[in-house]
């Protein structure tokens, strides 16, 4: 969802929701959700405890296509390949390592040291746009067909 709304922008809305719940908890196992930007551009988004760990995203566009699989907290060394396939041909590009995780931790680390008390313009930006994020999901949850599971052993 945060992927989501990275790309779309500000003011997305949710056009439709699945959701697959556990029935002794209520708990939202998988799901997907439709969502759509002022501009009308439209997102895909799948995500759930069920599966395989997967964290890819791919952007279609009229004249090609852009796809990364493991795009979000890859292995330390991990090289994240970006593919651009178009009509008649297919490019791959080997992106450098990005340890996720320690980069985080120091953006963290930082701002303790610093005493960034968080009352500037970009903090502020931040927080509207954790907001919205929030408001989405609590969008998703409501607008959701709902498929109830039972537990498994």
């Amino acid at each position: 969802m945060r992927a989501a709304a990275l790309l779309l922008g500000p003011g997305q809305r949710v056009a439709g929701a699945t959701l697959r719940t556990r029935a002794s908890d209520g708990l939202d196992l998988s799901g997907q959700a439709l969502l759509i930007s002022p501009s009308g551009v439209l997102a895909q988004v799948t995500f759930g405890f069920e599966h395989v760990y997967a964290s890819s995203y791919t952007l279609w566009g009229d004249r090609g296509r852009l796809s990364v699989t493991r795009a979000f907290t890859p292995p330390a060394a991990h090289q994240p390949v970006l593919v651009l396939e178009e009509q008649d041909h297919e490019e791959r590009f080997t992106l450098p390592p990005s340890d996720q995780l320690r980069v985080c931790l120091q953006d963290f680390v930082a701002a303790v040291r610093g005493g960034e008390v968080g009352d500037g313009s970009a903090e502020a930006d931040k927080r509207r746009d954790a907001v919205a994020l929030l408001e989405c999901v609590d969008e998703v949850r409501r607008q959701a067909v709902r498929v109830t599971t039972d537990d498994r052993p």
